[in-house]
């Protein structure tokens, strides 16, 4: 188009040009001729009766309002033929003509996820997640599919408060900031703030005020939103958190509120250490984990540490942290870590459960604990500072107490128990009654006691028996009656 404007610019100069060249020499001659007949010689200017305007034709045929005409034009011409370029480009291609976003609202876990779509134009990218508070049980958000229509950057709501940046979903159904006492920026309620991640509305989807514009900004007429129940499987970028504002500095203020006087853009970091102890000879001090850095809206931070702590070595040790936010806010924390030796000695001995065979008595056993006893501290400096020894004599058991202690005073204590063999002595008082048995008086001839009575010998009395009867009695008398002379009791 450009190129044909300028051809006819050029056409337009050059036939004006000719035009006044040849009305120009008409003129000429006429004015000649006049002047033979005047006798005069002036030159006739505009203002003057015979002027005639084809004089300034050349000058005259492209004025400014002419030249803006033509530029007005061709820009309406350019204009056109962007937008049919445009309707050419979405008959080629079908993605043209989706919505660039898909809402999907979780009732279950109170979670907003925004999707685009792929190559196939299905809506499957997530690409923001958003906490809400949908509606209590007393007041659901309905589920369904809806689309967004009209929208409200302060809207009064249900109980008289307003909310900012709202989207209408259906009917009265929004998303909508937490609710604010005023349509002022420093009135609102940090309390239902606080319930963000929670069903506490009465029926909209309430979102911190830059979540809610967002969707303002970005999800225009016709954008559906789906709302459904499911479990956090179906949160593809998961739960975002929330700041707890109650009881905080700004509580009265949406942290992500973007107008230019909100407090929390300035407010720092926080930092969250204090000063603490480790132990002398332990392993290498992960200071990072010590310390829990996070922005003014809660977003964890990564803080850069200053300082070195030498764990081998007693003494106290300066460790600075600072950190900064999106925003470009600082903080700065300095605390103390102390290495101090706090432990008792390590006492090793292998004597448990041992057999003593030493002298058993007191200096005898601690001299033996001792030798066979070993200290150990990360202090380089320690000893045995006690041996407490019983001896329980009749159950061959000797029971030990070892304390132990280093340089800076701290003691431990180890016990040892042992055993030892018992040995009865010899007592002369008693008789052995397996080597010597006395004779038993059963087993020794009966003595007879002198009788203070004569009898007479049976010799002495006649006999009246035969002799020969009495010498063959007195032969068959057997060998164990002789000597069982007492057997009959006589």
């Amino acid at each position: 188009m450009k190129k044909t404007w300028k051809g006819l610019l050029a056409f337009l100069v050059v036939f004006t040009l000719l035009f006044g060249m040849t009305a120009c020499g008409n003129k000429k001659d006429e004015s000649t001729e006049d002047l033979a007949q005047n006798g005069e010689g002036t030159t006739l200017e505009e203002g003057d009766p015979d002027y005639d305007v084809e004089d300034d034709l050349v000058e005259g045929i492209l004025t400014e309002e002419m030249l803006d005409q033509l530029a007005e034009e061709e820009e309406a011409t350019t204009e056109k033929e962007k937008e049919d370029k445009k309707e050419e480009e979405k008959e080629k291609d079908p993605l043209a003509n989706l919505k660039k976003y898909y809402i999907k609202v979780n009732r279950k876990t109170n979670v907003v996820t925004v999707y685009t779509y792929d190559e196939s134009g299905n809506y499957t990218k997530p690409v923001k997640a958003f906490v809400c508070s949908v509606g209590k049980s007393s007041s659901p958000t309905p589920a369904g599919k809806f689309k967004i229509s009209s929208k409200h950057r302060w809207q009064l709501m249900k109980g008289d408060v307003y909310s900012q940046y709202c989207s209408r979903i259906t009917g009265h159904i929004l998303f909508h900031s937490v609710p604010y006492r005023e349509t002022k920026n420093d009135t609102l309620f940090a309390s239902y703030y606080d319930r963000l991640g929670s069903a506490a509305s009465s029926g909209c989807v309430r979102l911190t005020c830059g979540d809610a514009l967002w969707i303002y900004n970005n999800c225009g007429s016709g954008t559906v939103v789906e709302i459904f129940d499911g479990s956090s499987a179906n949160d593809p970028l998961g739960k975002p958190g929330a700041m707890k504002l109650s009881g905080t500095a700004y509580s009265n203020w949406d942290p992500t509120d973007p107008v230019s006087n909100n407090p929390w853009k300035t407010a720092k970091p926080i930092i969250t250490v204090d000063n603490f102890t480790v132990e002398l000879g332990s392993e290498k001090v992960d200071l990072a984990s010590k310390a829990t850095v996070k922005d003014a809206y809660g977003n964890a931070l990564k803080a850069s540490i200053s300082g070195n702590v030498d764990t081998a070595k007693a003494g106290t040790y300066s460790v600075t942290y600072e950190a900064k936010d999106s925003r470009g806010n600082t903080a700065k924390k300095t605390i103390t870590v102390t290495v101090k030796d706090t432990k008792g000695p390590e006492i090793t001995t292998s004597l448990n459960g041992t057999k003593y065979t030493g002298e058993l008595t007191q200096a005898a056993v601690i001299d033996y604990v001792k030798a066979n006893t070993s200290v150990k501290d990360v202090s380089g400096n320690a000893s045995i500072s006690n041996v407490q020894v019983v001896i329980a004599e009749a159950e061959g058991k000797i029971n030990c107490t070892i304390t132990a202690k280093d340089a800076n005073g701290n003691t431990s204590t180890s016990t040892v128990a042992m055993t030892f063999e018992v040995v009865v002595p010899d007592d002369p008082t008693t008789e052995d009654t397996s080597t010597e048995t006395p004779p038993s008086t059963e087993d020794e001839p009966a003595t007879e006691a002198p009788s203070t009575e004569e009898t007479p010998s049976t010799e002495e009395k006649p006999s009246t028996e035969d002799p020969s009867t009495e010498e063959k009695t007195s032969a068959e008398v057997t060998p164990a009656a002789e000597n069982n002379e007492n057997a009959d009791g006589e």
